[in-house]
């Protein structure tokens, strides 16, 4: 019995590999150079658009801007402050996360060669597996048959 356990977390840990590959092999090809230049110029132009605030507020406290023109000013700094932001925001997400993957991967891989390992102590083994996986669920349908569920740590 427990030598189908282990064969189940093997295969499952197989299939996240296969996975993570495959995920890898899915991701849009994007020049990482370039979003990294983008950000770089939307975070100085978002530093420009802060300063730009107590300006307005100078301004306003010495009569220069009518309390309606402040408002509008403000506002309209505001929504581009928000805007700047939520375009960092899109092109931080659109950064592969490639190294993560391989990351994953490389961990699963450790795991399941420890796993597969007859000269390993049980205890090795078993840090190798907590050290990926958070939870293992298992269900029984029949008398013969087993369900385990392999949930990896985020």
């Amino acid at each position: 019995m427990l030598k189908d356990v282990m064969d189940a977390v093997a295969h499952a840990l197989e299939l996240y590999i296969d996975d993570f590959e495959m995920k890898i092999d899915n991701l849009p090809v994007v020049d990482e150079n370039n979003i990294l230049s983008q950000l770089e110029a939307l975070q100085k132009e978002l530093i420009k658009q802060e300063k730009k605030l107590p300006k307005l507020f100078d301004a306003w406290e010495n009569g220069i801007l009518t309390d309606d023109e402040f408002t509008r000013r403000k506002l309209v700094n505001k929504e581009r402050i928000e805007s700047i932001k939520k375009q960092m925001d899109h092109l931080k997400d659109s950064i592969p996360t490639k190294d993560e993957y391989e990351e994953k991967i490389m961990c699963l891989s450790d795991a399941l060669k420890s796993l597969l390992d007859p000269t390993l102590d049980a205890d090795i083994k078993n840090t190798y597996l907590k050290s990926i996986i958070s939870s293992i669920e298992y269900s029984r349908d029949n008398n013969t048959e087993f369900i385990l569920d392999v949930f990896l740590k985020d």
